[in-house]
């Protein structure tokens, strides 16, 4: 479906987007419509025509559009001119996220894990998120339920955020990169308006990462009294359990060094050995 945005009171046709798609209105991007509606202006900006086409012209074509779409049920039009940024006061970007948005990532993402998204652009680029503020527990971590059974909370969380997700678009913003090149972002479902980082700390599914980020700390302490996710048992936070792997896969790295070394020490010592037994051959004294 095509919509039309209205920079600056001009005139300009562009792909009507998922984003567009009617929804609850308590959420700000799904009440897009609403309020870019007034820069919906069919009067070209002062001293421009509009793509030099008469007023009567412009609205002879678009009305009818409008008006089937409305009727029609399609995608609303997509009138905002640049993508509508969702409020960032309460997520790790801070009041001064919207202004200090440097990353706008969109599309429809593959859910790595609970806290992790890639998304592919038209062109096959790919972009891998991180989901700020937060940790989920990792792929093959296993936790423990409310009584003391193990289960693969890894998984469950990874299926939470794609339950989210679903098919839609999701739009994520961020003011940087980590060490790993990966945006680290506050991500929205762009149908729906519900932020992906605060709904999976919501649900239980991931927890505050609060090495970097205090703002979702009320919200888990929802979580925690609601028994939610992992709340509902035990589990080990996900970077003690990232903690501890690193350790473990290094232990096991010094202790295959160990075995080698002491292996080729021991042949070492046996060809050294050879060579002695070889040199007192040859000096014993020849029989008569």
């Amino acid at each position: 479906a095509w919509g039309f945005a209205a920079p600056h009171g001009g005139v300009a046709l562009r792909p009507a987007t998922p984003a567009s798609l009617a929804c609850s209105a308590k959420h700000e991007g799904c009440a897009r419509f609403a309020k870019a509606a007034p820069s919906m202006s069919m009067e070209a900006p002062e001293g421009r025509a509009t793509a030099g086409l008469p007023r009567a012209f412009v609205m002879g074509i678009f009305a009818p559009l409008l008006a089937g779409a409305l009727l029609t049920g399609a995608p609303a039009l997509d009138v905002s001119a640049a993508d509508v940024l969702p409020d960032l006061s309460q997520t790790p970007l801070g009041p001064s996220g919207k202004s200090s948005a440097k990353i706008v990532v969109e599309g429809v993402p593959r859910v790595v894990d609970g806290d992790t998204l890639v998304i592919q652009d038209a062109n096959g680029n790919k972009e891998r998120i991180r989901l700020l503020g937060i940790d989920a527990p990792e792929s093959k971590q296993t936790c423990k339920g409310k009584k003391g059974e193990e289960y693969m909370c890894g998984i469950e969380s990874q299926q939470a955020l794609q339950k989210l997700v679903g098919n839609d678009r999701v739009k994520c913003i961020a003011n940087k990169r980590d060490m790993y090149n990966r945006v680290l972002g506050v991500c929205y479902d762009e149908r729906t308006g519900v932020e992906l980082n605060r709904e999976m700390i919501n649900e239980g599914e991931a927890i505050a990462y609060t090495a970097y980020s205090k703002a979702y700390v009320p919200v888990e302490d929802v979580a925690k009294q609601q028994q939610a996710g992992v709340w509902r048992g035990e589990f080990q936070e996900p970077w003690e359990y990232r903690k501890a792997k690193r350790i473990a896969s290094r232990q096991a790295a010094e202790a295959r060094d160990f075995v080698r070394d002491a292996k080729k020490k021991a042949k070492e010592a046996n060809a050294a050995q050879a060579v002695a037994s070889s040199a007192d051959d040859n000096d014993a004294p020849l029989e008569e």
